[in-house]
This record gives structure tokens, sequence and C-alpha cells, in this order.
């Protein structure tokens, strides 16, 4: 994992379709600031630390390869082992600037944690989703998915546990750093 300092990766949508693109038709096209992982084997704390990038604004970006219900459909299947991502809304279209043609798909996922008392406690992890419009030319199948860290802006604290954990993990990890460069 790299911190550089004054970097920063905000591709627009469309940006993202492209590199989606290359990526399915060559599913061995990699770019550093987007690594592929199987995002749903990890829980959305763990995922920060699987990037290449760091990044103090707490957006990641991540190749993931969908993984389907049922072997004919198209229904994701999003749990992971305490929670599972729930869409949001209906999604929406992402079309070519300056054109009304629509070149891929965005949905937003929250992570909803399963609670011991039957409930489900909404987290502060949320994905986007970012599909390509479908073609029998494609290698394989993929999205891309932007986790973003949503704090609670008017006390600047986070609202669950997971925060807590994923906090105090990087701390220890910069202390660590800090000792064997001061050494």
């Amino acid at each position: 994992m790299d911190s550089l300092v004054g970097f920063r990766f905000h591709p627009t949508d469309e940006e993202i379709i492209l590199l989606l693109t290359l990526k399915r038709f060559d599913p061995g096209f990699s770019v550093r600031t987007i690594k592929e992982i199987d995002l749903y084997s990890f829980e959305p704390w763990e995922l920060p630390w699987h990037s290449d990038i760091q990044s103090e604004e707490e957006v990641w970006y991540f190749f993931c390869e969908p993984y389907y219900k049922y072997a004919k459909s198209k229904r994701a299947n999003r749990r992971t082992k305490e929670g599972y991502w729930k869409k949001t809304g209906n999604g929406s279209k992402i079309k070519r600037k300056y054109s009304t043609e629509v070149i891929g798909t965005k949905k937003i996922l929250s992570f909803l944690r399963d609670d011991t008392a039957a409930k489900k406690a909404k987290t502060e992890w949320v994905i986007h989703e970012i599909a390509v419009e479908d073609s029998p030319d494609y290698e394989k199948d993929f999205v891309v998915c932007r986790l973003e860290r949503k704090r609670d802006k008017k006390h600047g604290v986070s609202k669950d546990q997971s925060s807590q954990i994923f906090t105090s993990e990087r701390n220890h990890v910069a202390e660590a750093t800090n000792r064997n460069h001061v050494a």
C-alpha cells in the first residue's frame, strides 16, 4: 500500500466505463489505482487494506467479478459473513458526455450488518457499482466498485462499530510504520 502525498484519483463515470471496457475485453488488463478483488468475501472495513492506494478521502476502487445466485441468472449475491450489500434506489444510466448514448449503469449499495437481535444495522459503508453495457465480444464479466466510507458530517464521527475497528487497525499500522522508519 502506498500513501502518495498530493495524489488524487477522481475518475468520471465515463472514464471508469472506459477502464471497465478494457478489463472486460482483456481480463489480464490492470490499473494500479483499481485492484481486482473478490469484493464480497471481505467485510467493508477490511477492503481498504486490499487497495494498493490509500487516501485520506476514504474512497477506494476495485474491479470485481459479480457472483450470481443462480447459474443462468443476473441476480447478484452480495452477502458477506457479517452482513450484505443492499441496493438503494433504482440506479442510474451513465451516458456518454455530450450525447444521449447509454454506455453503462450505476447502482448504489449500502452495507447492512446482521445484528444478533435479528435487526439489520445500517453502516457508513456505501458502494457505487458501475457496469458497462453488455457485449458478446467481452471475455469476462466485471464491474467497478467505488467503496466509500460516509462519516457523520455533523460530528465527524463514525456511525458504527466497524469503523472503530477500521480506525484502530489503521492507527496501529501507522504507528508500526513510524517505528520502522525511525529505528
